[in-house]
């Protein structure tokens, strides 16, 4: 519970379907890695530690309280109330969506090794690339899955389970708070792999905070050097300040 609520525990509906990637295929890599061992035990102790402090269990609750008046992304800033699931730009309210898990091998070598990168695709998105190969997942309202933070610890618990490497979050930008609520969960419960950031690259800088720590690999897309253009094919407000303070 967060602040004495259990908003962000509502039930969902159940875990989506275990299924292929967007575009159901299937890519291997001919470059299998061995298992980082060390980078698990350090998120580990990291994670353990913010649990243990009750600092994780803070900044879920800070996360949580900025869906009240929705500024989770940058400058789109809706100021919907999330808690009471109105949607904003994002066309998500209060529980994520998911689109799909699974153990993904069409992602960078060293995050699939083995036996794959555990990857969540999130619905929603806070741009509107024209070019988004995923757009029906990004920008139709409806698609996926609402899941309860409780089912996306369960999710990465079980992408854990199967051996996956890590858990890689796609499209995580506009869900980051109950991102953090469902991590608090999965750690308490034996979560132990390297969790990756795999975003738009259209992040607020307070939100990257409240991650700092968590997240073990960042993987922004940073499209763009213009505003005019990033206005033009994503529709997104300005963005180049934010993304060169990050550099």
């Amino acid at each position: 519970m967060i602040g004495g609520s259990s908003v962000l525990s509502r039930p969902g509906g159940n875990s989506p379907p275990d299924r292929q990637a967007p575009g159901g295929q299937t890519f291997f890599s001919s470059a299998p890695r061995e298992d980082h061992g060390r980078s698990r035990t350090n998120t580990t102790t990291r994670i353990r530690a913010l649990s243990r402090s009750g600092e994780l269990e803070e900044r879920a609750r800070r996360a949580h309280e900025v869906l009240r008046n929705c500024v989770v992304c940058p400058p789109q800033e809706c100021r919907v109330n999330r808690i009471e699931d109105e949607e904003g730009f994002c066309r998500t309210g209060l529980l994520p969506r998911v689109s799909s898990y699974s153990s993904h091998f069409g992602e960078e070598p060293p995050l699939v090794g083995r036996n794959g990168s555990g990857t969540i695709f999130f619905a929603g998105c806070n741009m509107r690339c024209e070019f988004c190969q995923n757009y029906e997942i990004s920008q139709c309202g409806g698609v996926g899955y609402a899941v309860s933070c409780e089912d996306l610890a369960g999710i990465m618990l079980r992408l854990q389970e199967r051996g996956c490497h890590n858990i890689n979050f796609v499209s995580p930008s506009h869900v980051v708070p109950q991102i953090l609520r469902a991590v608090a969960l999965a750690a308490s419960q034996g979560l132990t792999v390297p969790l990756v950031y795999n975003s738009g690259g259209y992040d607020s800088v307070e939100t990257l905070r409240l991650l700092d720590g968590v997240i073990d690999i960042y993987m922004p897309d940073a499209k763009y050097g213009r505003d005019d253009v990033a206005l033009e094919l994503s529709h997104a407000p300005p963005v180049t300040p934010a993304a060169c303070r990050l550099q």
